[in-house]
């Protein structure tokens, strides 16, 4: 029900938005999870969400050329950031695999925005460096670079201590997002040790935060 419902919306929407709550990115992230979730068994159901997401990848190509996309870091912490979010999508869904010149080129397109960006706020720079690290960097040397870059500068330190302030505990803005993206990207800069303390003293400062 949920499918035909979504189905339909996207069909005979007039207009999308680029975001994740409400747009684009949101409607993308779904077909590409129910995908993976069948990838092994073909169905004309899953047919129709290929054809649907080729639809939404060709809207997503068009909203980037038009710079609808929100290149600019939030202010704090934020998840629902379009930039990350589009390159982990793009990565997912050339996983698939499905549409893969199509990405491939708008992930080249990319590349100037992307590459020349480096995050002001410590929780951005993780978040984007998560992102970078779903790129297939045998074929992107270039992105590696970048992404080894954000690494060497990113401080958790100033993270955990200056940027989050009491009330930041949430996964979409918070110390439950930074969790998951440490534990993510473990095995890159953070020795397993070193996060399960980490996450001890986050796990204290949600169970105490006024909030």
């Amino acid at each position: 029900d949920a499918d035909d419902q979504i189905y339909q919306y996207i069909v005979n929407a007039q207009e999308l938005s680029f975001g994740f709550l409400d747009g684009l990115l949101g409607y993308a992230a779904y077909l590409i999870s129910r995908l993976e979730m069948s990838l092994d068994t073909p169905t004309e159901r899953n047919f129709v969400f290929k054809r649907l997401l080729v639809n939404l990848l060709n809207l997503m190509s068009q909203a980037v050329d038009e710079k609808k996309l929100r290149l600019t870091e939030p202010p704090i912490l934020n998840l629902n950031w379009d930039l990350p979010l589009l390159l982990i999508l793009l990565c997912k869904a050339k996983n698939l695999p499905l549409y893969e010149n199509k990405i491939a080129r708008m992930i080249d397109n990319l590349a100037p925005s992307v590459l020349s960006y480096f995050p002001y706020q410590q929780g951005n720079r993780l978040y984007l460096l998560y992102a970078l690290r779903h790129l297939p960097y045998q074929v992107l040397p270039h992105w590696e670079r970048h992404a080894t870059l954000i690494q060497d500068q990113f401080d958790l330190d100033v993270l955990l201590n200056k940027e989050l302030k009491d009330k930041n505990i949430y996964f979409s803005n918070g110390l439950a997002g930074v969790s998951f993206l440490l534990t993510a990207l473990s095995g890159s800069f953070l020795h397993q040790g070193n996060l399960g303390r980490i996450d001890v003293e986050m796990t204290d400062r949600i169970a105490n935060s006024n909030y």
